[in-house]
């Protein structure tokens, strides 16, 4: 099946910047990188809303977008309210970063858009379930959106601190690094057996799992131990999970052969 570019930014530019943002709201009850935190949430925001430029695109023309949302039930509605109400909430904590509101207050709302956040990213990948594509028909497809985005997400969150030079911050979010890119590990392999795609060497064993998972779970590890390595270790980190997270939606699309086909095939 075609690749569609489209769907494929804006899964991966709305997610990270979902997870991003979930960086921001676990600052503020560790304390650590909690003065990056408006600029997390800019660059987290910046991120979800060019994700869902990229989404209009794939439509051909902007004023679909009105057509498609008017069906609230939609995988197309659902995923524009949930990016709508994301991005109110990380406004919101803004607005109150910027009016030096409590602490109280700005974890509430921290914690609503980390949890809209998380759910967006699973929810961008549930909406492709479809009877009539078996290889998208199964929960390990949302799942594995979500937790592609979230090794992202907290790679890039850990890069932007590593460039404040807050390396004492990037060492203590280390483990957290660590435990995504594991997790992501293992569902990319549970997603690899479902789909199929053990004899692509290349692109799913070299890309998805190695620099997607093994990359930033080993850049996590060592960060714990070698803060002065940071901003190395989070380049490496957030470049693998980038391309993991670009190939594993590639090969989505490229196995997404409908069962139309093999009726085609009979006649």
């Amino acid at each position: 099946m075609e690749i569609q570019w489209s769907l494929v930014l804006f899964t991966v530019l709305a997610g990270a910047g979902s997870w991003m943002f979930v960086g921001a709201a676990v600052s503020e009850f560790t304390g650590r990188g909690k003065d990056a935190s408006f600029l997390t949430s800019i660059v987290a925001i910046v991120l979800i809303v060019a994700g869902g430029l990229c989404s209009v695109t794939h439509l051909s023309h902007p004023t679909r977008m009105l057509g498609a949302i008017s069906h609230p039930t939609s995988g197309i509605a659902i995923e524009a309210f949930m990016l709508g109400f994301t991005c109110l909430a990380i406004i919101v904590y803004l607005v109150l970063m910027k009016r030096s509101s409590s602490d109280q207050a700005r974890k509430v709302v921290a914690v609503i858009g980390a949890v809209l956040g998380i759910l967006f990213s699973y929810l961008m990948g549930e909406s492709y379930m479809m009877a009539a594509r078996s290889t998208w028909n199964h929960f390990i497809v949302p799942l594995e959106y979500a937790v592609t985005s979230m090794v992202l997400g907290v790679s890039l969150y850990l890069l932007l601190l590593a460039c404040r030079k807050e390396n004492e911050a990037v060492s203590f979010y280390g483990l957290p690094l660590a435990v995504a890119a594991a997790i992501s590990l293992i569902v990319g392999v549970i997603y690899g057996t479902f789909a199929g795609l053990h004899g692509e060497v290349v692109q799913f064993w070299g890309c998805v799992v190695v620099l997607g998972a093994i990359v930033p779970l080993v850049c996590g590890a060592v960060l714990m131990k070698k803060s002065d390595l940071a901003l190395a270790l989070t380049v490496c980190s957030g470049a693998g999970a980038l391309i993991g997270s670009v190939v594993f939606r590639m090969l989505m699309w490229a196995s997404g052969v409908g069962l139309y086909t093999f009726f085609g095939a009979l006649g």
